[in-house]
């Protein structure tokens, strides 16, 4: 019969192995314990913290760097959500605007560039009219291409033009809708692979077909700068 002594003299625990008559003269099975093992307490306590740690290791194995140099261009798609200000020229309406443009990567730092974008047109009196006559909403719906270039660091610049159908609804005449078409410049700053934020400017022309009577312009035109994010996938 062999026993666990424990390390302290005044420890009455113990750990016998093997099948031997016990103290009071029974016999016992293979293993029997008697009080309290005074390790066991510790393990429990170390055994979350070892858990814990594991965790930690895993988590930070994972973490991905940020982008350094040239940014990959490694993935075909992308998606931005732009949100800014848009200042109207002549009865064109002007006020908060946010912008969301898919693109698809084709050759050469062209990319393939659909957006929409929506308006929400602010009180913009005339001078020789008090009310709020050029006040409205806008939306449109665009497509064309976007030129983007590598520099050293992750930062990526390009230029964009665009065509397509903008929609005007105005407070004080019938909806109309006609051709517009936008170009502009703008940066990205990747930080990582798929994640990067960014500004853009852009200006736009257009027309709209009014209801003959209406006290608007038929001319569209506007300046855009927005801020954003762009994911990439």
């Amino acid at each position: 019969m062999r026993w666990y002594e424990p390390a302290s003299a005044g420890d009455t625990d113990r750990l016998k192995i093997g099948g031997a008559p016990s103290d009071s003269g029974g016999d016992v099975g293979f293993f029997e314990a008697r009080g309290p093992l005074t390790y066991a307490a510790g393990v429990r306590l170390r055994a979350p913290l070892i858990a814990a740690a594991l965790l930690c290791s895993a988590g930070a194995a994972r973490a991905e760097p940020l982008l350094e140099g040239p940014f990959p261009f490694a993935r075909d798609n992308e998606l931005s959500i732009h949100g800014g200000f848009a200042a109207g020229f002549g009865d064109t309406f002007g006020g908060p605007k946010a912008i969301v443009d898919y693109g698809y990567k084709l050759n050469r730092g062209f990319w393939l560039d659909l957006g929409v974008g929506f308006l929400s047109g602010m009180c913009r009196p005339r001078v020789d009219t008090p009310e709020c006559v050029r006040t409205g909403n806008s939306a449109e719906v665009l497509m064309g291409v976007k030129w983007k270039l590598r520099t050293n660091v992750p930062l990526v610049p390009y230029a964009k033009l665009q065509g397509g159908l903008g929609y005007q609804f105005p407070d004080s005449a019938r909806s109309a809708w006609g051709p517009l078409l936008r170009g502009g410049l703008g940066a990205t700053y990747f930080f990582y692979e798929w994640l990067g934020v960014g500004a853009e400017v852009t200006a736009s022309a257009g027309r709209a077909d009014y209801e003959e009577g209406s006290t608007l312009s038929r001319s569209l035109g506007g300046l855009d700068l927005t801020l954003g994010a762009e994911l990439q996938f």
